[in-house]
This record gives structure tokens, C-alpha cells and sequence, in this order.
């Protein structure tokens, strides 16, 4: 199992490397990104599930777990955290619709 400090040095890592560009924007710097999940892809599974439960507060935090999730898919030919993703998306999003509200979808 993998540690918070690991946890939380794979999040700083990824955060110190990122830059905002002209319009205002994050980029994230991919070399960084594919060698950290490369090095140690234990925790970044630990940090796209720790993402993904922020998400369920703060929506936006799915796309940080979707670009960890697709470096992963690269790195290892494995769909696993896209489809873990995905469906901890539809989760969230099916728990914050309101009682009886209907989008005329699923």
C-alpha cells in the first residue's frame, strides 16, 4: 500500500512542475507527469483514487485524475484508471442531481 508522504510528494511534484500560461490556464508538464507514473505507478493509482474522492466536492479535481489516469494508459497499455475514473464521475454526478429532477438522459 502506498503511504500519504508518497501520496502527497507524487501531488507537490506534479504542482511545482505546472505552469499557467498566457490565458490564465495550468499546463501540466507531460515529461514530468509520464515519468512519475512510469517510476511509480502504485501510487499514482493512490493518487487518482485520492483525486477522484476530492472530486466528489470539487468537480474539477476529475481532470487532474483523467490526465494521471491517460499517462497511465500510455505507460502501460492498461485502461484500468480511465474506466475507474469514468465511473467515479457517473457516481458523482448521479449523487449530485436533485430528488425527482429529470435530464431526459439514462
Amino acid at each position: 500500500m502506498t503511504d500519504i508522504d508518497a501520496i502527497k510528494n507524487f501531488i507537490k511534484f506534479i504542482s511545482v512542475n505546472s505552469k499557467k500560461d498566457a490565458e490564465g490556464k495550468v499546463r501540466i508538464d507531460s515529461a514530468v507527469t509520464h515519468k512519475l507514473v512510469a517510476d511509480d505507478p502504485e501510487t499514482a493509482i493512490a493518487v487518482v483514487g485520492v483525486f477522484c474522492k476530492m472530486a466528489e466536492n470539487d468537480p474539477v479535481k476529475f481532470q487532474m485524475a483523467r490526465i494521471i489516469a491517460a499517462v497511465y494508459e500510455d505507460e502501460f497499455d492498461d485502461d484500468v484508471l480511465m474506466l475507474t475514473v469514468q465511473h467515479s464521475q457517473d457516481k458523482s454526478e448521479t449523487a449530485h442531481r436533485s430528488p425527482g429532477f429529470n435530464t431526459g438522459y439514462g
